[in-house]
């Protein structure tokens, strides 16, 4: 959040997104998710200085509940609302958040967090242990929870003191800080709790870096600045508007007429309308993947050597090149380089090598009867913001 802030601040124009990749059991067909910036004609030179408001464009949220929330999508606006019990750092490890440190007991069964002293939510409720304790207990009670599976090695919390909470576990969980640096961590105020829980939907009462001034689902929402925010200090906007903009080319236009500044899911061809347009473009490499998968259970790939044989005879770079313009790169695992799944003897795990996919289908008695083959696309496919491209299940013939 702090690096796309300060870049609007600095009136940089440029494009973010994920590691556009190719991946998995047969191959990672590309999308390339993006965000481009352009100027903020009311944004202030000064990085130190809380003025302008920035207007992105995002796809639609299924809700402003952090519990309820069935969308990995969600997080980027959720996370706007609301602060979570610690923060993810830039790379990858659990940093402070509302909590400004924890310890595990030498057995690893007991976690203790200690709060900042005098944070408040956005309705001046206190962030207090009793809040952690709730809201840990409505995440893993509450009907219909998305998060409960995440909490399931928390036994019981205890709140000893109003900065301090202690977290009894059924089993170790180290990965526990990293956990509620999401959604799961997410804490939501407790006279919000205490009054109508499905009101959350559409009116978030947090304690983030900006409070929820207006919503209007498939619109727009408006924020406006936390200044009881524990780190406001490094929230250099006076707010920040969501437009919920889903064709493509509105939204170039938007971006290149600047009525926004930032837009995810921008695709190949859009790239180079808007860097042909005068905007910088730029990418950084993410943990985003896009795969074609397989059910084995159904014949004939219940046969590993024909699963074998489709994934040599599929060329992945190919489908770099033609569906996504050359962006990305062509991977055989969900981790890139440098991060710590990262396997280096799972490189070119699948060459594409037809002789040697049509030496697999001899091996395994296919007799080239042709298949029919249905499939599902989601939202991983070539364009995020073709409406076109999402849920749809074609049926193809394949010799």
């Amino acid at each position: 959040m702090q690096n796309v802030l300060s870049a609007v601040s600095r009136r940089r124009r440029h494009r973010r997104g994920r590691r556009p990749v190719l991946a998995a059991v047969v191959v990672a067909a590309v999308a390339l998710t993006v965000a481009a910036c352009g100027s903020d004609d009311t944004a202030s030179s000064d990085p130190s200085a809380a003025s302008g408001v920035l207007s992105w464009s995002i796809p639609p949220l299924s809700t402003w509940d952090p519990v309820a929330s069935n969308s990995g999508i969600d997080v980027t606006p959720l996370s706007l609302a609301y602060a979570s019990l610690t923060r993810l750092t830039p790379n990858g490890d659990a940093g402070p958040g509302l909590a400004s440190e924890w310890k595990f007991s030498p057995d690893g069964l007991t976690l203790t967090f200690t709060l900042r002293p005098g944070q408040t939510f956005s309705d001046g409720a206190p962030v207090d242990a009793t809040a952690i304790k709730q809201n840990v207990e409505r995440g893993k009670n509450q009907t219909g929870s998305q998060v409960a599976p995440s909490l399931a090695a928390i036994a019981s919390v205890d709140a000893t003191s109003p900065t301090e909470a202690v977290f009894h576990l059924s089993r170790q969980d180290y990965a526990l800080p990293l956990v509620l640096g999401g959604r799961s961590g997410m804490i939501v105020s407790p006279r919000a709790l205490a009054g109508d829980v499905k009101a959350l939907a559409t009116k978030p009462v947090g304690a983030g870096p900006f409070s929820l001034t207006s919503y209007v689902p498939d619109g727009q929402a408006e924020l406006t600045r936390n200044p009881a925010y524990w780190d406001a200090a490094n929230i250099h906007l006076a707010g920040v508007t969501l437009k919920f903009l889903s064709d493509p080319a509105t939204i170039a236009a938007a971006l290149q007429s600047d009525e926004i500044q930032l837009a995810n899911y921008i695709s190949p061809p859009q790239a180079r309308a808007l860097t042909a347009a005068g905007l910088q473009v730029e990418e950084f490499r993410s943990l985003q993947i896009s795969n074609l998968a397989i059910n084995r259970t159904i014949k004939p790939f219940d046969n590993p050597k024909i699963v074998e044989a489709l994934n040599h005879a599929v060329n992945r770079q190919e489908l770099l090149d033609k569906l996504n313009a050359g962006h990305g790169e062509v991977v055989y695992q969900p981790f890139p380089r440098g991060y710590v799944g990262y396997n280096p003897s799972l490189e070119n795990l699948y060459a594409h090598d037809p002789a040697k996919a049509k030496a697999l289908l001899t091996e395994a008695g296919y007799d080239g009867t042709p298949v029919v083959i249905s499939y599902f696309t989601s939202p991983g496919g070539v364009d995020w913001s073709d409406p076109a491209s999402v849920d749809s299940e074609p049926e193809v013939r394949c010799p």
